[in-house]
């Protein structure tokens, strides 16, 4: 997965400093994930947006013991959580942007709720989901 620059697959680097201990898998890893702030869109959703951070974060978090991109990645879902249209009858929602399209809720994983509620759950119940379905080895 790929956001704005960001390449998950950065995390299995993490995962290889740490079982063995060669500095330069972790150099390359923390460069890119030090690039967060700077190449998100400030979309909510997990396509590019502060959500996809978000989850990769997390990630990072789980791989390298790093609170810092824990803590990181909670602003950012709060971010996200603010951005939201609460609604009456629909409760929170966000609404998909893009030109040419009417903002709209969608349920959609990479561009709609489904990826937030995917990074709300996670950060609520971190021992039950760990890292989005995307055959990542990390």
């Amino acid at each position: 997965m790929v956001v704005r620059g960001l390449d998950a697959s950065n995390l299995p680097r993490c995962s290889a400093w740490r079982a063995t201990g060669t500095n330069r898998y972790r150099d390359l890893a923390m460069l890119s994930l030090r690039m967060v702030d700077e190449t998100m869109t400030q979309m909510p959703h997990l396509c590019c947006g502060l959500s996809g951070c978000a989850e990769i974060l997390l990630d990072a978090h789980r791989v390298i013991d790093d609170a810092g991109f824990e803590d990181r990645a909670k602003q950012l879902a709060a971010t996200v959580e603010l951005i939201g249209v609460s609604d009456a009858n629909e409760g929170l929602t966000w609404r998909h942007v893009e030109e040419g399209i009417a903002r709209t809720p969608t349920a959609d994983l990479m561009i709609g709720s489904g990826g937030l509620v995917h990074l709300f759950a996670r950060l609520e119940y971190p021992d039950l989901l760990t890292s989005l379905p995307l055959g990542l080895a990390v």
